[in-house]
């Protein structure tokens, strides 16, 4: 197979600009990239996995560098219960601490606005919940 042709899915992906914001990228030129042609601008929506875990530099950057001013968190309230869970745990440990000067900090990104969209639903979470037994229902409520 050929790379590089309009719709190669052995697209290669960099790696993230980032020290610790995972999965980072422009989400215009990712699929731009992959239709081979210019579809959507670029430069204007970027996608990533847990900001809330950026340096301080990270967190810089974002702003200034990208100019990204608003970010649509897509996590359910599962998810955000179980990131703060892991970020207490990490600020117990000294040297997650001395690497990452912003677990100290709150877990937004000051001066960032932040939307939360529940992108599944209540419906859609409840028959999800109905799945569970009833221990593992009981360990997922997020207070």
């Amino acid at each position: 197979m050929e790379k590089g042709g309009k719709g190669d899915m052995a697209m290669e992906v960099s790696p993230s600009p980032f020290q610790n914001i995972l999965n980072f990228r422009d989400v215009g030129k990712t699929i731009n990239d992959f239709l081979g042609e210019k579809l959507l601008a670029e430069g204007k929506l970027f996608r990533s996995a847990r900001p809330d875990d950026a340096t301080l530099s990270d967190r810089k950057r974002l702003k200034e560098e990208y100019g990204i001013t608003t970010i649509m968190d897509l996590r359910t309230l599962t998810e955000h219960a179980n990131q703060a869970k892991k970020r207490e745990g990490d600020l117990k440990i000294p040297a997650l601490l001395q690497s990452n000067d912003a677990l100290a900090g709150p877990m937004k990104i000051d001066g960032m606005n932040y939307l939360e969209i529940n992108i599944n639903g209540k419906g859609f979470e409840r028959s999800l919940l109905w799945q569970l037994s009833y221990w593992s229902f009981l360990n997922q409520h997020p207070g």
